[in-house]
C-alpha cells in the first residue's frame, strides 16, 4: 500500500496524518517546518478588520491575550481555530489571498485600514494590492517558519507520495534533492494546495505534481485518492 509523507508544520501534521489513516492511507508525518513565535510588539493602532493569515496567526496573537473585533480569517481552517474562541469570524470564499483582498473589495462598508496578522516573510501579494486600493496595511508578525533538519535517507526509498503544502517546505524538499540520498524525491508525486506552488514546483523539475482544492484534510485524500486510480 502507498504511504504518503506528510511535511507540513504542527499540529497540522499528525492532525492530517491520523485523518488519513482513519481514511485506511498509510503515513510518515515528518514535518520540514517548525513554528516559532517572533515575540513582536502588539500594533496599537486601531483598524476596521483584521486579517487572519492561517491557523498559526491565529495560535501565536491569541496567546499574547489580545482578541480581535472584527475578523476575516482565509479559510475554514483558520475559521475555526478563531470560533475555538467564542468568535464569529468573516471567511474568505477560499483559502488564498487573492480571496481574501476580493473579499475586501466586496465588502459592503468601507475599510480603511487593516491589521494583517501573518507569519514573517509571508507572501506580498495581499499587503500590495490593498496598498495599491488604498487600504492602509498595518502587519503583525507573530511567527516564523524555520527549516527542520530531516534525515531523508530513511525517508527517500520509504514514500510513495508526498505531500506539500508551502513555498517554504518546497524550496527546503528541492535543496534535499541535491543530495544523493535524496534525488529520487523529483520522481516521487508531490500533492500542493495551490497554482502559486505547483508552477513553483514544476518551474523546480518535480516529474510529477498534482494541485488539489486547498490545503484541507479532505482535499488531501482527494488528491491521494486520484493519483491511485
Amino acid at each position: 500500500m502507498s504511504v504518503m509523507w506528510v511535511t507540513r508544520s504542527e499540529p497540522g501534521a499528525s492532525q492530517l496524518g491520523n485523518y488519513l489513516v482513519s481514511c485506511g492511507i498509510n503515513v510518515l508525518v515528518e514535518p520540514c517546518l517548525t513554528i516559532r513565535a517572533t515575540h513582536q510588539a502588539q500594533p496599537t493602532n486601531s483598524s476596521d478588520l483584521e486579517i487572519f493569515l492561517s491557523r498559526h496567526a491565529v495560535e501565536h496573537s491569541f496567546a499574547t491575550g489580545w482578541r480581535p473585533t472584527n475578523s476575516l480569517a482565509i479559510g475554514s481552517a483558520t475559521a475555526s481555530c478563531i470560533e475555538k474562541w467564542g468568535l464569529k469570524p468573516s471567511v474568505a470564499a477560499h483559502a488564498s489571498s487573492e480571496s481574501v483582498f476580493e473579499w475586501i473589495q466586496r465588502c459592503d462598508r468601507r475599510i480603511q485600514r487593516v491589521l494583517m496578522v501573518c507569519g514573517r516573510n509571508s507572501r506580498p501579494y495581499l499587503s500590495t494590492n490593498l496598498k495599491q486600493a488604498g487600504i492602509e496595511v498595518i502587519k503583525w508578525e507573530v511567527y516564523e517558519r524555520r527549516v527542520r533538519e530531516v534525515d531523508v535517507s530513511q525517508i527517500n526509498n520509504a514514500i510513495d507520495v508526498i505531500e506539500c503544502s508551502s513555498v517554504t517546505t518546497l524550496r527546503y524538499l528541492y535543496e534535499l534533492t541535491k543530495t544523493n540520498s535524496a534525488k529520487n524525491l523529483m520522481e516521487v508525486p508531490i500533492i500542493v494546495p495551490s497554482k502559486r506552488v505547483l508552477q513553483l514546483a514544476r518551474s523546480l523539475g518535480f516529474r510529477e505534481v498534482h494541485c488539489c482544492a486547498n490545503a484541507s484534510k479532505e482535499a488531501i485524500f482527494e488528491s491521494f485518492e486520484n493519483i491511485q486510480k
